[in-house]
């Protein structure tokens, strides 16, 4: 399944790479909750989250996504390449979030905004979860977003695609 999100991922990130890739209104808040430090963002997608942190000097980022083709779009968009890393820019990575292996109490904030819920099976889940809470600084923090998929617009979307 999660090839199968990948292949979904790569097929519609030419109309993603035409958006301005915005970050939600609810994703600057985050600027506040985490002011400095390493910052883990799984299935990043496009980078949209990154303009959220982008001005802050005090942040590491660090993005990772399955699609070769949205990580191609965030490098493009924030001028990346993929080699070397340079200090003061982001970095991001094509990579399955659930066979990273992560360094322990390094992060200070994982997010994962829409990507969770990808994962289908509890395994996977239960896995991704004990993963990041290692890697996680003492003070650290988990951001963790899921779709609702009873939201009208949601219900619209998924009744879209079945036809």
């Amino acid at each position: 399944m999660l090839k199968a999100t990948q292949h979904a991922y790569d097929s519609i990130a030419t109309a993603f790479e035409a958006t301005p890739g915005k970050p939600w209104r609810e994703m600057f808040g985050l600027r506040e909750m985490i002011a400095s430090g390493n910052i883990l963002d799984l299935g990043c997608g496009d980078g949209r989250l990154y303009k959220v942190f982008k001005d802050n000097p005090k942040v590491c980022y660090l993005g990772i996504d399955r699609s070769k083709k949205m990580i191609g779009i965030a490098r493009k968009r924030y001028g990346i390449t993929p080699r070397p890393w340079r200090l003061g820019k982001p970095q991001f990575i094509e990579g399955d979030m659930t066979k990273l292996k992560l360094q322990e109490g390094y992060y200070d904030a994982i997010i994962l905004i829409g990507s969770y819920h990808h994962l289908l099976k509890k395994e996977d889940r239960e896995k991704l979860l004990a993963d990041i809470w290692h890697a996680l600084k003492d003070e650290g923090m988990i951001v963790l977003t899921v779709w609702n998929i009873w939201h009208r617009k949601t219900i619209g979307k998924i009744a879209a695609s079945w036809w």
